[in-house]
């Protein structure tokens, strides 16, 4: 099917039922459509585009999008997060997360949200009440990082607003929502910057960033995605390798292992780390972009220092 059916089948499976409340006009309607379409066909070719060029393209043709995130005009999607609400489109939702994609529907759906310690549960609606009333509720969620979440369906970016919050944090945090529900696309986006961060740091030495906030970003890993998510896990094995001695004297750090962080599995890593032992010492990586191989853990090619890494760690 090509691009266009997909779009329409998007369109016409996310209509809901006959209701007055939720029609547009023919007009309205084939504006929304053609973004969503655009928005599928960037998103294809963003996953097989390097970084620099999809970030042009992002820049390129985000505008027109953004402007109908900010304006909310023809909306017929509310989603709710604290104090804040957004009106958004249900083509452009569904098309971006299959969480929302199935929030969009009328019909059961099964929700997958985690606790605080991360726990995997399901609920399940008769009805699903989101699409029948058009309004999506995300509670205990930051409003902010869901405005973050909300507008990648459209600008297929997103950016930080530092205010004194560290980006590898909110780069992990936008790692883990991405992953609750269900973009792909971004959670590669926020590993690669995390990535990024922590090549910083490489480069600079740990002065560049307070080893509190390296661990308050390695407590949000550990307790925003689940265990058998190794994405960011293993992208912060070669910085306490590399700064093993200042890590093991600071109290923060070993506050951190000694507070049985995901029942003692950060604490056996660490051991692994400082050690060159099991996972660590079996280390494989190749880099998508360059084709490069190497043994030993890295947070980004050392050939051509792309974040593109896929890392394997094996039993030693």
């Amino acid at each position: 099917m090509g691009h266009s059916g997909f779009t329409d089948s998007i369109y016409k499976s996310s209509i809901p039922s006959p209701t007055e409340d939720f029609r547009m006009s023919s007009d309205s309607n084939s504006k929304i459509k053609t973004i969503a379409q655009n928005q599928f066909t960037e998103a294809l070719t963003m996953s097989a585009t390097p970084a620099t060029t999809s970030s042009t393209i992002r820049q390129d043709k985000a505008d027109s999008s953004c402007r109908l995130f900010d304006s909310g005009e023809d909306s017929d999607m509310t989603v709710q997060c604290g104090n804040r609400v957004w009106k958004l489109h249900r083509v452009i939702l569904y098309a971006g997360s299959e969480y929302f994609k199935k929030a969009c529907q009328v019909d059961k759906f099964q929700v997958r949200y985690f606790a605080a310690s991360i726990c995997t549960r399901s609920s399940q609606a008769d009805s699903n009440q989101e699409g029948i009333t058009g309004t999506i509720e995300l509670k205990d969620e930051d409003p902010q990082m869901v405005g973050l979440l909300l507008r990648y369906f459209y600008a297929h970016d997103y950016q930080i607003d530092n205010n004194g919050k560290a980006p590898l944090i909110a780069h992990a945090r936008m790692y883990a929502i991405a992953d609750k529900y269900s973009v792909p696309l971004l959670k590669d986006l926020a590993k690669e910057r995390f990535a990024t961060c922590l090549k910083n740091i490489e480069s600079k030495g740990m002065q560049s960033l307070d080893i509190l906030t390296f661990a308050n970003a390695i407590e949000t890993i550990y307790t925003t995605t689940l265990d058998s998510d190794r994405g960011l896990r293993d992208a912060i094995i070669p910085i306490m390798i590399e700064f093993k001695t200042q890590l093991r004297a600071s109290d923060e750090f070993m506050g951190l292992i000694l507070s049985n962080l995901q029942e003692g599995e950060f604490a056996v890593e660490v051991i692994d780390a400082f050690a060159n032992l099991g996972r660590v010492a079996a280390c494989k990586w190749h880099c998508k972009d360059c084709k490069k191989t190497g043994s030993r853990p890295v947070t980004t090619c050392t050939a051509c220092g792309r974040a593109s890494l896929l890392i394997s760690y094996g039993q030693g």
